[in-house]
């Protein structure tokens, strides 16, 4: 029967005697896990379990990604770097990887290389938002401003939800001097998150730039 199977695969999973196949399972639950705290921003707990994943299974592209990622936000890029190379290591043309080696040298004011690795991303995963999004807020760092909106409409028109590309598009609408379209992207970004401390500011100055 169905009930019996599934017992057999229980017993299977559990008490395998084939120990690579073990290591490689223990290693893919690990990184699950090591995501789920990672999404939910939990990022030194995440690390933890990336290494215990990298522990059972060194060649594992993922989990080093996952560490790189993890390592970006808690604003450590030099690690950020070492973790990123070594998933493009065992993973050449890894766009997240590629994404994120980019964003651990934005952290590092290194932004010229972060284009690069953020259109080498693109290429590779053209649908990858985030790296649209990066691109965007760099580009728009770096006073390209034109060239910013045109990559955080790539990512809004992947995610129409991303406060972030609305803001910094609002942003770069002021630097152009398009102040109602400003007000009408921080408005977006503002409906998404009404508290975005950024957007609320920059819609003041937008205002501001209208009165008479």
């Amino acid at each position: 029967t169905g009930e019996n199977t599934d017992y057999k695969a229980d017993y299977i999973t559990e008490y395998k005697t084939d120990y690579s196949t073990e290591a490689k399972v223990t290693a893919e639950q690990l990184l699950d896990e090591a995501d789920q705290l990672r999404k939910s921003r939990q990022y030194q707990e995440a690390l933890k379990l990336y290494d215990q994943a990298i522990a059972k299974k060194a060649d594992f592209a993922q989990a080093y990604w996952g560490r790189c990622y993890s390592l970006n936000k808690l604003q450590q890029p030099e690690m950020a770097v070492v973790a990123c190379n070594d998933a493009l290591y065992f993973k050449p043309n890894y766009p997240e990887a590629v994404w994120s080696l980019g964003q651990a040298f934005d952290q590092q004011q290194r932004s010229v290389e972060a284009l690069r690795l953020y259109n080498q991303a693109l290429t590779l995963k053209p649908d990858l938002t985030e790296a649209w999004l990066s691109q965007g807020i760099t580009l728009q760092k770096l006073g390209r401003s034109v060239e910013a909106i045109t990559a955080l409409e790539k990512a809004i028109a992947l995610q129409r939800d991303l406060a972030e590309a609305w803001m910094i598009k609002g942003e770069a609408q002021i630097t152009l001097g398009r102040f109602n379209q400003a007000i009408t992207s921080l408005n977006k970004a503002l409906q998404i998150e009404p508290n975005h401390r950024n957007a609320l500011k920059l819609r003041q100055q937008a205002r501001q730039k209208l009165q008479p």
